[in-house]
């Protein structure tokens, strides 16, 4: 995730208080029709802001409720848990059950291996 998009990811969080709440995007800004409140994003991402949620949307993060109407979705209310996860999933298969066989084959060739 680039750093634009984990920046708005924070606002969203932030204005739905960590909870899936429906949040509006329109003109530039975020908004909280439950509780009002606002983030404007025009003075540094109004004209990315469309493309940073159609993004967003797509990577999981957020759903689309309606034309300007997102919500988080699980992965968008946790995301490091999520990448958390990830690395713990490519650690274990990419590292650690490698070394184990690669250690399990030396063990059988040296055991194959001993006179008797």
């Amino acid at each position: 995730m680039i750093r634009e998009s984990r920046v708005i990811l924070k606002r969203i969080q932030k204005l739905s208080n960590h909870s899936n709440t429906r949040i509006l995007t329109l003109k530039g800004c975020l908004i909280n029709p439950e509780t009002s409140q606002s983030i404007s994003c025009h003075h540094d991402y109004g004209r990315e802001l469309g493309a940073i949620i159609d993004g967003l949307v797509r990577d999981g993060y957020l759903v689309r409720l309606e034309d300007f109407k997102v919500a988080l979705t699980d992965k968008g209310l946790h995301p490091y848990k999520v990448k958390w996860e990830e690395a713990k999933h490519f650690l274990l298969h990419s590292i650690l059950i490698p070394v184990i066989v690669s250690v399990l084959t030396t063990l059988l060739t040296l055991w194959l291996k001993t006179p008797l």
